[in-house]
């Protein structure tokens, strides 16, 4: 079964499908990139390849904040070069349950 895995990201939500993940993990340490990029925190060394890490703050139009510690979630492949860091997961929910709570309010 599918889950949807929901983060909180400054005062927004961002949520991810489990089947488009590769896995998720504590955060790894990052090489910064020699020429900074605002939407990238750098890159690491996971499971044998390196991973672009996105940073997931800006991306979502909200204040950056330090990633050091949190969860890193790997998009499956053949994305799994990019990783999202996260500060902390706030619930998972089974997919198949919102999809009927999204049916059930029509739209």
């Amino acid at each position: 079964m599918e889950r949807l895995i929901v983060a909180r990201i400054g005062r927004r939500y961002a949520g991810w499908l489990t089947g488009h993940l590769s896995d998720v993990r504590p955060m790894p340490a990052v090489a910064p990139l020699p020429e900074p990029y605002p939407l990238l925190l750098g890159t690491a060394f996971l499971s044998g390849r390196l991973v672009t890490v996105v940073d997931t703050f800006p991306l979502m139009g909200e204040t950056p904040e330090p990633a050091e510690k949190g969860l890193l979630l790997r998009l499956a492949p053949p994305h799994d070069h990019i990783g999202f860091p996260l500060p902390e997961i706030q619930s998972v929910l089974d997919y198949s349950d919102l999809r009927l709570r999204e049916e059930s309010a029509e739209g």
